[in-house]
């Protein structure tokens, strides 16, 4: 069994999309990305 405290963060990514700029969030951060590394082991 595996528990993950911590924050949860997002990424935000950026595309031109008519004439403007918008936003997409993503799943991510270093606490994410250390949870998903050790799943894996």
């Amino acid at each position: 069994m595996m528990l993950c405290v911590g924050e949860i963060l997002a990424d935000l990514i950026g595309k031109s999309e008519e004439g403007g700029l918008v936003y997409s969030r993503k799943a991510g951060g270093a606490p994410r990305g250390k949870a998903a590394g050790r799943a894996q082991i």
